[in-house]
């Protein structure tokens, strides 16, 4: 049975993701006894990988931003010190892009990005200089946006952040409007929104920037042997820091008395894991309960859970409750990972990812998306083109994924058997003799990452990315019951590596300092 080394800590984080250990790891050096407790048998959250006769498959994210030098992910692990413990290779192009007739490399830097596009549509190359000089001057104005607003800070955002408040409410497709005209081109410039899981006329202009200008000034990385490197890499952080690691062990019940946290009750569920991580089912055998105090809790798991199942609607305000159950999640995917023994950069896929459209309507494609199941995959990964080490010898790991909604079949388990084959098919198709030099093939499903990372439908980026559901109408680090805080991609900034990262650092900043403006309404 897992055991903490205390029954009371100072602050206890439920989630051993990247934003739990990086908010337990600096709130611990900050002199506070820190625990950070997890359900699964390993650190890291959907940063796993494991292995299968000599291949490599990471169960989470494929491309990262933030970590190069300088950048969140590198001082985050300076600072904590944990960053010698894992290499970053550098991905660029970020992505092959394809679409009928057109097809092209998309740069991991800015102006070389600017130019590719111009090159194929020289009519409008004046106009996507000016839109990717607005969405840069936007960028730099957040990224001067101090981490704990106080109420004089909040009132000054308009006068020090005046192009930053023309966006808050639009789509990147009413921002890509006022500077463009070709519909090619507004697809070609933001054909990778499959990585976030909206469409341009959906996804929020703000976050959109931000996560593309931190690709096109600071690169695109992969972590050298796998995603796991990255999870060990924050846990020897956390653990140098001071804090305290707790697997195997799934918080049930916050325990809130007079609007206050007093601690949590956490289940041993060592006995739901089988070798490898992955879940056993829902049939697998619980252990005993135990309860730790704390007077402060972090929160970096799913928000739905953490507050209408841990704390209980009985604590929370009514219109609060409200928000929450009228919120949308992020849709969830289908992800076929694949050992294959064939030279995939000779079969003509040399890229650490290929995007495929076959439209350039890009509200038709997500709305196949959101219809059922998928026939084809929209992004075909290929990691071991950038490290090599991550399968044998003349063998590559290749991941083909598109999105579901989990609402799309009864049976997951059947379900995901026909969707991968019918994937293996459309790329056997594009690349002959790839069905038959599949020698590992396991299946992520919408209900795998719901059991996996205990997100409502298997949702992989908390929140959709609508204007309505970011910045300040996003989740809050500080909520309605003192004491208890939200880190990672429910709350602010959002998704993805760097952002989870960067929320961590700002949740473990306002627990210090116990300062800032209370902002935590959800105000959809």
């Amino acid at each position: 049975m897992p055991t903490p080394r205390s029954d009371a800590y100072d602050v206890v984080v439920i989630g051993a993701g990247l934003a739990g250990m990086t908010a337990g790891a600096l709130l611990a050096q900050n002199g506070m006894r820190v625990l950070v407790a997890d359900h699964r048998p390993s650190p890291g959250g959907v940063c796993h990988s494991f292995q299968r006769d000599g291949f490599t498959f990471d169960v989470g994210p494929h491309l990262l931003s933030g970590c190069g030098d300088g950048w969140v992910v590198d001082k985050v692990l300076r600072r904590i010190g944990g960053r010698e413990k894992v290499e970053f290779l550098s991905v660029d192009p970020l992505a092959r892009v394809t679409f009928p007739e057109l097809s092209f490399d998309l740069p991991a830097r800015g102006e070389e990005f600017l130019e590719t596009i111009s090159q194929r549509f020289p009519s409008e190359s004046r106009q996507l200089g000016m839109l990717y000089r607005e969405m840069l001057a936007m960028y730099q104005e957040v990224d001067q946006l101090p981490h704990s607003f106080g109420i004089w800070q909040y009132l000054k955002v308009p006068v020090n952040q005046p192009i930053f408040m023309k966006y808050p409410s639009k789509t990147y497709q009413a921002s890509m409007d006022d500077f463009l005209l070709d519909p090619r081109l507004k697809a070609a410039i933001a054909s990778l929104w499959v990585y976030f899981g909206l469409p341009p006329s959906r996804i929020s202009a703000v976050f959109w920037t931000i996560v593309m200008m931190t690709y096109f000034l600071g690169g695109g990385f992969y972590p050298k042997g796998g995603l796991a490197q990255l999870a060990r890499a924050f846990a020897a952080g956390l653990e140098n820091s001071g804090g305290e690691l707790l697997l195997n062990s799934r918080a049930e019940r916050i325990m809130v008395s007079r609007g206050r946290v007093e601690g949590v009750q956490f289940r041993d569920v060592s006995g739901q894991w089988l070798p490898g991580g992955m879940a056993a089912g829902p049939d697998a055998p619980a252990g005993e309960t135990f309860v730790v105090k704390a007077d402060h809790v972090v929160s970096a798991g799913d928000a739905v859970s953490t507050f209408l199942d841990m704390v209980g609607e009985e604590h929370l305000p009514g219109g609060f409750v409200k928000g929450l159950r009228r919120s949308e999640p992020s849709l969830s995917l289908v992800k076929v990972a694949l050992g294959v023994e064939m030279d995939m950069v000779a079969a003509g896929f040399g890229r650490h990812d290929t995007v495929v459209y076959d439209s350039y309507d890009m509200d038709a494609v997500f709305a196949r998306m959101r219809s059922g199941l998928p026939d084809a995959p929209c992004d075909v990964t290929i990691p071991s083109v950038t490290d090599p080490s991550l399968a044998p010898k003349g063998a590559h790991t290749v991941y083909l994924w598109n999105y579901a909604p989990y609402s799309a079949t009864q049976d997951w388990q059947a379900t995901g058997e026909k969707v991968a084959e019918q994937f293996i098919g459309w790329m056997d198709a594009r690349a002959p003799g790839f069905a038959r030099a599949v020698r590992q093939r396991l299946i992520n499903t919408p209900q795998t990452f719901r059991e996996y990372a205990l997100t409502v439908d298997g949702a992989p980026y908390g929140w959709a990315f609508t204007p309505k559901q970011m910045g300040f109408n996003r989740l809050q680090p500080r909520t309605p019951i003192k004491g208890l805080y939200l880190a990672g991609h429910w709350t602010t900034p959002g998704a993805g590596v760097a952002g989870v990262v960067m929320s961590g650092e700002r949740t473990a900043d306002i627990v210090a300092a116990k300062e800032g403006f209370a902002l935590w309404r959800k105000s959809a």
